[in-house]
């Protein structure tokens, strides 16, 4: 137990560290915060907290397209237009007759879905298991939350099974993301407390 508070401890204060500038050490940074999210969603369907368990479900997809994309050195809230891959990816939206228009500081970023066609289009094949992570029971549905429509969250009615399976595919999937990813899981248990 003392060797995975230390496990657990070297994550925490990961985590707590000052977001680097270096692109592959926010990949590295952006893991764990995944590896913290998944732990934490599980904890909060423990407690009954099924509204939070979505969010945070829905919160690892989008990270973990992010991780992937500074993999490849571009960032997903402010995208480097010049980047080959990106270029590209612009060019096949606008085949299709689909634009990416630039925000009032000139960046373009690019939400969950986007993110994957890109990592797709730059023939990362993380990209496509996000795309079909859209279909995972609970993250579709997440649009009909207590943040978007009105004052009762639609997720609190949903059956804890199916949290918890949609919990067990986004493991499942983060596992696949990266070799170490799933020492990171075993360091965001906490075994030690709620």
């Amino acid at each position: 137990m003392r060797e995975h508070q230390s496990v657990s401890a070297a994550l925490a204060s990961r985590l707590a560290a000052a977001l680097s500038t270096f692109m592959p050490a926010k990949a590295q940074y952006t893991r764990d915060l995944v590896a913290d999210l998944l732990a934490s969603a599980r904890r909060r369907l423990r407690l009954g907290r099924h509204e939070d368990t979505l969010l945070r479900a829905y919160r690892v997809l989008e990270l973990m397209g992010q991780a992937r994309l500074y993999d490849h050195g571009l960032e997903s809230d402010r995208i480097d237009q010049t980047h080959p891959g990106f270029v590209k990816f612009r060019q096949e939206k606008a085949g299709k007759r689909e634009t990416l228009v630039p925000d009032r500081r000139g960046q373009i970023s690019l939400a969950r879905e986007n993110v994957a066609r890109l990592l797709k289009s730059m023939e990362d094949g993380f990209g496509n298991k996000l795309l079909d992570a859209v279909e995972f029971k609970g993250t579709k549905e997440r649009n009909h939350s207590l943040l978007i429509h009105g004052f009762e969250a639609h997720s609190a009615a949903a059956p804890v099974a199916d949290l918890e399976a949609l919990l067990d595919s986004l493991e499942r999937l983060f596992d696949e993301e990266n070799p170490a990813n799933g020492e990171r899981m075993e360091a965001a248990r906490f075994p030690f407390g709620g």
